[in-house]
């Protein structure tokens, strides 16, 4: 019984996330909170707070921010601490009340995180040192992934830092609803 109240909540999660991804935010929050009564205690009560939290900010709902805040923090603390991912995106803590020591260690969970789950295969010193024998210099190979790249203050950034001759950057976004965005540097 307790073990399929817990499914159900990581499903009503997953379906306020897909909602969040396809710009129905409003419609997303009720998921969330639904999710996470059922998620009551347990782990994954943090991401159904920090759903709720982003989809808040989203529309802008202010009522019970605060509070939902703080639990978004202490899930995320508690997450940290016990070696797992923060249950909110690096993104998400700028608009936190956090310290940049603080902030370091929630975009460092997600770094282990994504790293994680994105290897495959892992390369020696002595592959990557002979991977250029003509003596030029290894090509930089930047990926990034964004369900709105195209839309964060943050794309502009990268784009200034990679508009050199050192590098070479090609990224492409999409969007549910939106045209494809293909971008070189």
């Amino acid at each position: 019984q307790q073990q399929h109240k817990i499914e159900i909540g990581k499903a009503m999660v997953s379906l306020g996330s897909a909602l969040m991804n396809t710009g129905r935010s409003a419609e997303a929050m009720g998921h969330y909170r639904r999710g996470g009564k059922l998620l009551r205690g347990t782990l994954e009560e943090g991401e159904a707070a920090a759903g709720l939290w982003a989809a808040q900010l989203e529309v802008c709902e202010w009522s019970g921010l605060e509070e939902l805040t703080g639990l978004v923090l202490r899930s995320a603390w508690n997450a940290v601490s016990q070696g797992r991912p923060s249950p909110f995106a690096p993104y998400r803590a700028l608009f936190l009340p956090l310290s940049a020591e603080h902030m370091l260690s929630f975009s460092h969970s997600w770094t282990l995180r994504l790293s994680e789950a994105t290897s495959t295969t892992t390369t020696s010193p002595t592959e990557t040192e002979n991977a250029t024998p003509s003596g030029k210099p290894p090509v930089l190979q930047v990926g990034y992934l964004s369900r709105r790249f195209e839309r964060y203050p943050g794309t502009q950034l990268m784009l200034g830092l990679f508009a050199s001759d050192k590098y070479q950057l090609a990224a492409a976004a999409e969007a549910p609803g939106s045209p494809r965005i293909a971008v070189s540097a």
